[in-house]
């Protein structure tokens, strides 16, 4: 075995590792996680795995992918929380490993690891692939439609390209409706266009692609409309058009202001957004973002940009939402990184911030676990909470601020070495 493949290896151990270790370990969390752990508990229980019930009671709000592999889950490992979490934390890990792949592609090999690293410790990222909900699903699909379009725009087949787009796009259609298939299909249609590549715009709207999205696709939503009439209305109407406009009855959705995801973006990738920040405020940080390809910038920041976009003009509004823009932005932060690193200056300044991130975050994240250790009954009173959450909380946060505090010191320590040595 080849030493990159080993580094890989260990790379994808360790990812797995620290998404898989701590699904298990908490309770499910009301409402969203229970509901969407008793759906595919119910369609196991009644062998119907058409029609989505809570609590024995029609549920139309969600497509149903989510429900078939948690409820395969379930069947595997049985009726946990580890199997309920199961599929979020693999689509995180899928994800992970396809930014990796498009990073590559993109921006080179060392742009790819750092990118991919960016990702696996955004704290949104993260977090969201320890919860059971669809969003991380969606944006597993969704990485691996815009793989496609950006594979098929510089291959000369573009066939099995756009075969790959149409069936994850079908995926994720499955997993959450028709944004699955508008996300995608609008940030390619405007990459495509501004570069001029009709021949990709061709094949991804060729017969074979066309065919088999409504293969995979359509079937659940012709049954599940037969079966039960009030559904198209109720999906599509309301959980769409309605809930994108807050105009259906009972004030659909969740209503926030225009500037809603400013702090989501800003917080979500947080630590790289202080990176990114230090970055362009000097001139040869700018250069480095410069000599990111055009074409790549482009797609990147489409990508990123029509999401947070999207959501913005819709009157209702989760962080969650957002979600599928931080894979983008996660390999626009590894490629830009991997430039500044070609400068001497740049980079030990983006290292510095980095180390000073590690080790005040940690001191932060230490002084919270050492509080909230012997006060943990109060804190659970205080918070209305039960004192074995806290207690696993402030158990996870005291992990969190180790890991740091060590990475931190480790790379103090080596600056000093290097310092040390004879020129």
């Amino acid at each position: 075995m080849s030493r990159r493949r080993a580094l890989a290896l260990l790379a994808l151990a360790l990812l797995c590792t620290m998404y898989l270790a701590r699904i298990g370990g908490f309770v499910l969390q009301d409402p969203d996680e229970g509901r969407y752990a008793e759906i595919p508990r119910e369609m196991l229980e009644t062998g119907d795995w058409v029609t989505p019930r809570l609590f024995y009671v029609k549920y139309f709000e969600k497509p149903p992918l989510l429900y078939w592999l948690t409820a395969l889950s379930f069947r595997a490992f049985g009726l946990t929380e580890w199997a309920a979490r199961l599929v979020p934390a693999l689509s995180g890990i899928v994800t992970v490993v396809l930014t990796f792949f498009l990073g590559a592609r993109l921006a080179g090999t060392r742009a790819a690891w750092i990118g991919a690293g960016v990702l696996t410790t955004m704290p949104l990222f993260f977090a969201l692939s320890q919860a059971l909900l669809i969003d991380m699903l969606l944006t597993a699909c969704m990485t691996a439609t815009m793989l496609g379009v950006a594979a098929a725009h510089v291959a000369d087949d573009k066939r099995g390209w756009a075969l790959l787009v149409a069936f994850t796009a079908a995926l994720g259609v499955l997993a959450k409706g028709l944004v699955a298939l508008a996300l995608p299909g609008a940030i390619a249609l405007a990459f495509l266009l501004a570069t001029r590549d009709f021949a990709t715009i061709r094949a991804l709207l060729g017969w074979p692609a066309v065919l088999l999205f409504l293969v995979v696709a359509v079937p659940w939503f012709v049954v599940v409309s037969l079966r039960n009439p009030e559904f198209f209305e109720f999906f599509f109407v309301r959980e769409h058009l309605q809930r994108f406009l807050a105009s259906a009855p009972g004030k659909v959705g969740h209503r926030e202001g225009p500037f809603y995801y400013v702090p989501v973006m800003l917080l979500g990738p947080a630590p790289w957004t202080l990176v990114a920040g230090v970055l362009a405020a000097t001139a040869a940080g700018r250069r480095a973002f410069l000599a990111i390809p055009r074409e790549v910038r482009l797609l990147l920041l489409l990508w990123a940009g029509i999401v947070v976009g999207f959501f913005t003009l819709s009157t209702s509004k989760l962080a969650t939402y957002v979600l599928p823009a931080l894979p983008p932005l996660a390999i626009l932060a590894g490629a830009w990184i991997d430039r500044a690193l070609e400068e001497h200056a740049l980079s030990q300044r983006v290292i510095g911030v980095l180390r000073g991130m590690l080790l005040g975050l940690g001191g932060t994240l230490a002084l919270l676990a050492l509080v909230a250790w012997p006060l943990y009954e109060r804190i659970a009173g205080w918070t209305h909470s039960e004192a074995s959450d806290v207690l696993l909380i402030a158990g996870v946060v005291s992990w969190t601020a180790l890991a740091l505090l060590a990475a931190g010191v480790a790379s103090h320590l080596l600056r000093l070495e290097r310092r040390g040595r004879p020129a």
